[in-house]
């Protein structure tokens, strides 16, 4: 039986595990984080683009996913960095000991998009779900106007707190429904507006200068967010990203996920998708060898 190792434990990564399973390989699963889970692990509000599942939460998603990877009795090795791979052996942060395998499907997910604004260092990296639990009263400025900036908003909103949105184009480009709910939680939007520069300010507030149509304009608050988008997240050693799509640098080894895909297609379908065709297609070409 060919073995396979799947570096990632998100959506497509334990999609990639069971597709395997099912057509007879031996799949393992290495995560470099203490559980499963990825992106959906930060996704605070129904899970609303996956035909036939609902309305239910990304946690419940992600639970019902671990359950059949563990009826399929495929492992999972947390705390497991893919570092290197030649093709034929896998080399893991957690081991000195590589590991033999016949095919690497790399899912490593997205990072957050730098502003590259003078005073970057003072953006804030706690989570959505982090300031959700603070006290309420934050005042909170989100940079984005995507899915992951408005759903934010939303929910920091709904916690309590005073948010702003910088919107650097003339129009929220996040889903229906999440611009009509962004409207009723009354935070404040600012369209056409990007952040110039970010400054720390008395007594632990943070100020950034906003340029818009109507002249500079100075926010003071708690914390700054920036939701501007993602790019994939990739190990050099295995791949290379060239406009906003991962390559592999060696052969035997297929990426999947949100790092494969443009980012206009990105969605837990396509995810999913991707998983399926690259194990199909890997399958193929390992029977060739």
């Amino acid at each position: 039986m060919r073995r396979v190792i799947i570096a990632g434990a998100g959506a497509a990564g334990l999609s990639a595990a069971i597709w395997a399973k099912r057509l007879g390989l031996e799949p393992v699963i290495m995560e470099r984080s203490t559980k499963a889970g990825g992106q959906l692990a930060t996704y605070s509000l129904p899970v609303v683009d996956l035909p036939g599942f609902g309305p239910g939460t990304a946690q419940q998603l992600v639970e019902h996913l671990v359950g059949q990877v563990r009826d399929l009795a495929i492992p999972i090795q947390y705390e497991s960095e893919v570092a290197a791979w030649d093709g034929r052996r896998l080399y893991v942060s957690s081991s000195d000991v590589p590991v033999d395998a016949d095919w690497l499907f790399y899912a490593p997910g997205l990072k957050a998009r730098t502003l590259h604004a003078p005073g970057e260092q003072w953006i804030s990296q706690a989570s959505v779900s982090a300031l959700a639990g603070e006290r309420p009263g934050l005042q909170l400025l989100i940079a984005g106007a995507g899915d992951r900036a408005v759903e934010g908003a939303i929910r920091l909103v709904e916690a309590g707190h005073q948010v702003t949105l910088a919107s650097r184009s003339p129009r929220i480009r996040a889903r229906g429904s999440y611009r009509q709910r962004l409207i009723e939680s009354g935070a404040a939007i600012l369209f056409e507006t990007t952040i110039a520069r970010i400054e720390p300010h008395p007594k632990g507030k943070v100020g950034a200068w906003l340029r818009s149509p109507h002249g500079d304009i100075l926010w003071t608050g708690d914390q700054i967010l920036a939701r501007i988008g993602m790019e994939p997240r990739v190990h050099p050693e295995l791949a290379s990203v060239r406009g906003d799509i991962a390559y592999p640098r060696v052969l035997g080894m297929s990426i999947i996920g949100d790092a494969a895909l443009p980012a206009w297609e990105r969605s837990l379908v396509s995810a999913f998708a991707s998983s399926m065709r690259a194990v199909k297609e890997s399958s193929k070409r390992m029977d060739g060898r």
